[in-house]
């Protein structure tokens, strides 16, 4: 059987609202644009079918076609590459699916909530760069403890400085 066919089979079997598309490699690219030309035939034949109803009832018109559509998202798999290998993925599903499910329950969240995934990362969030010079944060905190405890060091030299000063009493 042809995977566009099997594909579309199992689009129409499941009706998504949305599709996740996320991956590890270049072909990401070539998956996205099949999935995207399995859709476009079932949008157009549902189109098709709700057109070929009647127009009796409007709402339930614009409904099927509302549903025709399939919304279909790319999404940076950095946070789902980090579940599928991590504690919390073996504590909620053990050993009992594959890595590649767990990627995928992993691009689901991320989806869903990425706020939530980011911050159920604990830890392994400092695994994912977020910027190219995100390595030059380590060495800026560093700095800046240094300057704050500098600062801190003038500042209490300022105050002895202040409290050895003769008073003049008011006359």
């Amino acid at each position: 059987m042809d995977t566009k066919v099997a594909l579309k089979e199992h689009i129409q079997r499941l009706k998504p609202d949305v599709i996740v598309i996320g991956g590890f490699t270049p072909s990401t690219n070539r998956l996205k644009a099949d999935v995207r030309f399995v859709t476009d035939q079932i949008r157009e034949e549902r189109t098709l079918a709700a057109n070929n109803n009647g127009n009796a009832d409007q709402e339930a018109h614009q409904k099927a076609l509302d549903k025709a559509e399939i919304e279909i998202i790319y999404v940076h798999d950095d946070v789902a590459r980090l579940y599928q290998n991590s504690k919390r993925a073996t504590a909620e599903f053990g050993e009992d699916i594959s890595h590649i499910a767990k990627y995928c329950i992993g691009l689901a969240r991320y989806v869903q909530s990425a706020v939530c995934e980011y911050a159920s990362l604990g830890q392994d969030l400092t695994a994912i760069n977020f910027d190219s010079s995100q390595k030059l944060v380590s060495y800026l905190q560093s700095l800046f403890i240094c300057m704050q405890t500098l600062i801190i060091l003038d500042f209490l030299d300022s105050e002895r400085e202040i409290a050895s000063y003769p008073r003049e009493h008011n006359r």
